[in-house]
């Protein structure tokens, strides 16, 4: 069973979004902030983690920086532009909020079976 970390600030979308993948068949944690998730990383060893970019405490952009685990990851952001990254990032998709949950289990899914795909810049 392919484990995911739902980063997110907002506690209903971090739910939902946890319930609708754990339906799905993964294994999901959850995280409300960037800090929260390294602890969460080394924790689980998640084999993706579903990202959002806007929250306290610490950002995506700086969990992205700070993360010690290699997991792909799934940036979910209700930003109108694909954030430039560094490929090192290892960012599979970008799910512009609000996104539609069948969509939501289909590109996580594929992110986790594209592990070879270039990353998204």
């Amino acid at each position: 069973m392919k484990k995911v970390l739902v980063v997110e600030d907002d506690g209903p979308i971090r739910e939902l979004c946890v319930t609708v993948l754990a339906d799905a068949g993964f294994l999901v944690s959850a995280a409300p902030n960037g800090a929260r998730a390294l602890e969460r990383c080394r924790e689980v060893q998640p084999d993706l983690v579903l990202l959002d970019l806007s929250m306290p405490v610490m950002d995506g952009f700086e969990f992205l920086r700070r993360r010690d685990c290699t997991a792909p990851v799934v940036i979910m952001s209700a930003a109108y532009h694909r954030p430039r990254l560094d490929p090192s990032a290892r960012v599979r998709d970008f799910i512009e909020k609000p996104f539609d949950l069948q969509s939501l289990v289909t590109r996580v899914g594929k992110a986790l079976d594209a592990e070879e795909r270039p990353a998204v810049v």
